[in-house]
């Protein structure tokens, strides 16, 4: 299959997708963040380790008024970390999860990442024109 169509992708994907979550092979646990109560596949570690360590990393690169906005707006709920009454945090939420991935997950280079260059230099081109 050289130049695969839009039609021949999509059968890939759901024969994937079939075959291996729907079915339980071990497919599906190569893929996909479960949360759980405690650990690495966590609520509290995406908003704990993850959020420090992105701050720490990029916490400056954030350009985004929506995640800023629903960073600050966070509190702690029968003790875990939420949004607050009203509000929202699925964009944060998605931002984290982002920010596992390049941290944490397993198997990148099924995603086509190379796992070599990832986060090796969070400077942005504003930053190097300044040197």
């Amino acid at each position: 299959m050289d130049n695969p169509s839009l039609d021949d992708i999509n059968k890939i994907i759901t024969d994937s997708y079939v075959k291996g979550v729907v079915k339980g092979s071990t497919f599906k646990s190569k893929f996909g963040f479960a949360t759980a109560a405690s650990g690495r596949y966590s609520r509290s570690n995406l908003y704990g380790f993850i959020l420090k360590n992105s701050i720490k990393q990029s916490g400056s690169k954030i350009n985004d008024s929506t995640i800023v906005e629903q960073l600050l707006s966070l509190e702690v709920k029968k003790g875990r970390v939420d949004h607050s009454s009203g509000g929202h945090d699925d964009v944060l939420f998605a931002y984290l999860l982002a920010q596992w991935f390049l941290q944490q997950a397993n198997n990148k280079k099924l995603y086509g990442f190379d796992t070599g260059s990832i986060l090796i230099d969070t400077s942005s081109e504003s930053d190097i024109d300044k040197n």
